[in-house]
């Protein structure tokens, strides 16, 4: 139900903004689209907390969800990043942890849908996309957190990335959620690294500390 709120909040925003004027940016006005998520994370954080009976474990699931989620549809802005991301973080998380059969799943279907978006891109995620891609993300990364909080190593990556532009916006006086090039793609692409080779350094980083986490769980 979570990723099905996401997912049409995030289409919804994708068709009004493919039908607006051209110089118009269009798409849902960010109150609805916050609006849309803040559900979306509730319903993820139930399945990880009673609100009533651990009201703090649900706090930070719900704010991890929201922002995890977010911060993957950030990093939907150069090819295959956040397909490739998605689809490690699932597969690390979801085999290696205790998540139902699903999560690897959507993890293939990530990787199943890379081939199309990268090296050359012929479809795209779009909001509705980038949101479900999150919200799987999520809630794999809500449920590790249960097990063990060092797992979050394997959402440092999306989360670093969050959380810098954020705070650049911020500090520059720009609103949080109007894009820019400030990304840690971007960086790396503006720094001489080839746009093709952006995806399989993301996705690498982020398995590797996923791995790393899990190695260091193991070896207590």
């Amino acid at each position: 139900a979570a990723i099905v709120v996401a997912a049409a909040t995030g289409f919804e925003d994708d068709r009004r903004k493919e039908t607006s004027d051209a110089l118009y940016d269009g798409g849902l006005d960010w109150p609805i689209k916050a609006a849309g998520l803040a559900i979306a994370s509730v319903l993820i954080a139930t399945t990880a907390a009673d609100p009533m009976r651990e009201p703090w474990f649900f706090a930070a699931a719900f704010s991890l969800t929201f922002i995890l989620t977010n911060a993957v549809n950030f990093l939907d802005n150069t090819d295959g990043v956040a397909a490739s991301l998605a689809g490690g973080i699932l597969l690390c998380l979801g085999l290696g942890t205790a998540s139902p059969g699903w999560v690897p799943a959507a993890g293939f279907a990530a990787l199943g849908f890379l081939p199309w978006n990268w090296p050359k891109s012929r479809l795209f995620l779009g909001d509705g996309g980038a949101y479900a891609l999150g919200l799987s993300c999520s809630f794999a990364s809500v449920h590790a957190m249960r097990e063990d909080p060092l797992l979050l190593l394997a959402v440092a990556v999306p989360l670093v990335d969050f959380s810098q532009v954020v705070i650049a916006r911020i500090a520059l006086a720009v609103p949080p959620w109007v894009g820019d090039r400030r990304h840690l793609t971007h960086i790396l692409h503006n720094i001489g690294v080839p746009k093709v080779a952006v995806a399989p350094i993301f996705a690498t980083i982020a398995v590797a500390l996923a791995l790393f986490a899990m190695q260091a769980i193991n070896s207590r």
